[in-house]
């Protein structure tokens, strides 16, 4: 028979858990994230911003500290142009908002409703102001450090595009519409302020704001601009294929192609591989990295950039593959040498998980034309005998000899 006391310790454990408060659910809007353990093994640096913190996941790092008095700076000059009612309308639709913004990360966010709302107005009025002043080339001062200290903005830029780093734009997008109907009667779009500065080095895209969650879903959806119509139905199977090298010794050509889709890749039945061109800098492996995690990590998302990768790290294994690529004008390298591009592509899909591959189908006709014996023995010819005007003559020569060599022969038998 229970002692008296350990009834009561039993009612009151039982009265506790009663008064456990329920965990948040998850919400169907959440899109910003903690990246995996198992991607952060790999590489940690590349999820962790370097100078600049947005939203609340790395906020207050001793090592991101000095660029928020850039933020409180960049506000002040933005609201110097501005009527002093505006200040108001911002506060009042980020408060609006801050259930939906909130919602927008996967965990709860520590801080008090005052303290949530006053670092989405400075984060989101210091992006809206970077913005401005890079798109119309006008800092506010000649002491503008992002501006005139050299590789600033390239890692303000590195460090906007962390997913675990996002600020979400139903909060940007609301802000930038405020801001702008000073002195606009019709605002321009919000993408045509955000897209210059993220854009960089490729061709900016009219793409409509609704599409995009946060700057990173932003540039993702560019590298995917044609490709939206793919869906989960169209994983099939990943098929393994040769490197980019072996490709080419059985007969395969390389071009580049047109398509200002970087994911519109071809190979056509006379063995022409067609991709379009792939510019590598210092900070596209970390771009890369995070938009393979938010495409492991969110739903809406389809594995159609990390099939993109996956074929990638398929071709290339080694810098014969690399340099073979960049003669046919496919890659351009800025990020140092052959080898360490190879490198780099052959890390970027370890620890990631795959469901299957948008491109099976293309691999299958590349490996059936690979195995396919004539087109070897084609290419040897190509390669080892026809190569070069002297060689063909040469060829030709040996081959008349010989046939006149048979024809005396045959001649002297009679």
């Amino acid at each position: 028979m229970e002692s008296p006391r350990i009834r009561e310790a039993r009612k009151t454990l039982i009265a506790s858990i009663r008064k456990e408060s329920r965990p948040r659910p998850p919400s169907q809007h959440c899109c910003i994230r903690r990246v995996s353990k198992r991607l952060r093994e790999i590489k940690e640096d590349a999820y962790v911003p370097e100078i600049i913190s947005f939203g609340p996941l790395h906020r207050g790092k001793p090592s991101l500290k000095a660029m928020e008095e850039h933020k409180i700076w960049y506000f002040h000059d933005l609201m110097s142009r501005l009527p002093e009612t505006f200040l108001e309308d911002m506060v009042r639709v980020i408060e609006k908002l801050k259930g939906d913004s909130r919602a927008c990360y996967a965990e709860a966010i520590n801080m008090s409703s005052e303290e949530f709302v006053r670092m989405m107005l400075f984060d989101g009025c210091f992006m809206i102001e970077l913005f401005s002043r890079y798109r119309t080339r006008k800092p506010a001062t000649k002491n503008d450090p992002i501006f005139n200290v050299y590789g600033m903005l390239e890692t303000i830029r590195r460090d906007m595009l962390l997913l675990e780093n996002q600020l979400p734009f139903i909060v940007l997008e609301h802000l930038f519409n405020i801001v702008n109907c000073y002195p606009f009667t019709n605002p321009p779009p919000f993408t045509s302020s955000v897209t210059p500065f993220l854009a960089c080095s490729w061709e900016v895209q009219s793409l409509s704001s609704s599409k995009h969650t946060h700057a990173l879903n932003l540039v993702r959806n560019h590298y995917l601009w044609h490709s939206q119509e793919y869906k989960i139905a169209n994983l099939m199977e990943i098929i393994p294929i040769p490197c980019a090298w072996d490709l080419y010794q059985s007969g395969v050509k390389f071009r580049k192609s047109s398509s200002d889709d970087r994911c519109e890749i071809t190979f056509t039945e006379d063995g022409v591989f067609e991709i379009p061109i792939i510019r590598f800098t210092d900070c596209d492996e970390v771009h890369y990295r995070n938009i393979i995690a938010l495409e492991q990590c969110d739903k809406d998302c389809t594995h159609k950039f990390i099939s993109y990768v996956y074929l990638l790290d398929l071709l290339i294994n080694t810098e014969k593959d690399v340099r073979l690529l960049c003669d046919r004008g496919i890659i351009e390298n800025y990020l140092g040498s052959h080898e360490e591009l190879a490198l780099v592509i052959n890390k970027l899909c370890t620890n990631v998980l795959m469901k299957g591959s948008f491109y099976t189908e293309l691999c299958t006709k590349v490996y059936a034309y690979h195995k396919r014996r004539r087109n070897r023995l084609r290419a040897t010819l190509k390669r080892d005998y026809f190569n070069t005007p002297w060689k063909i003559i040469q060829v030709i020569a040996a081959s008349l000899l010989l046939l006149l060599t048979f024809l005396q022969t045959l001649y002297t038998m009679k």
